[in-house]
């Protein structure tokens, strides 16, 4: 969970730009992905999207689909607001399996988000 004032969609962007530095991004309401880097960045308005390792994978998961070349090379974040005392943020990520790398972007994000909600 991360506080209400948290950035978190500019923060998942930020890490996993770190691990995929070709990462592009897309809105769950869009039908394109937009590099991550460049300086082109509407992360901050969505509550739900896709990243995806790199050009090539934002093709294959809009051609294949959900197959073995397209496993763990797009993530799929929700971010919903949380009511009562608090309130802060949820954020869910979807993904083919939690291994590797996958597994550090996720442990990243948790960890980063844990930082901003006890400043």
């Amino acid at each position: 969970m991360a506080p209400p004032s948290a950035p978190v969609g500019e923060v998942i962007a930020d890490i996993c730009r770190q691990y995929w530095p070709d990462a592009l991004f897309q809105d769950v309401e869009d039908d394109q992905a937009h590099p991550l880097e460049g300086g082109w960045n509407d992360v901050g308005s969505s509550n739900e999207f896709f990243i995806y390792r790199n050009a090539t994978a934002a093709e294959a998961w809009e051609k294949l689909g959900t197959v073995a070349e397209t496993e763990n090379t797009m993530l799929h974040f929700l971010i919903r607001g949380r009511d009562g005392a608090g309130g802060g943020h949820e954020v869910t990520c979807v993904c083919d399996a939690r291994t590797g790398e996958v597994e550090r972007i996720i442990h990243t994000i948790q960890s980063e988000l844990g930082q901003i909600a006890r400043s």
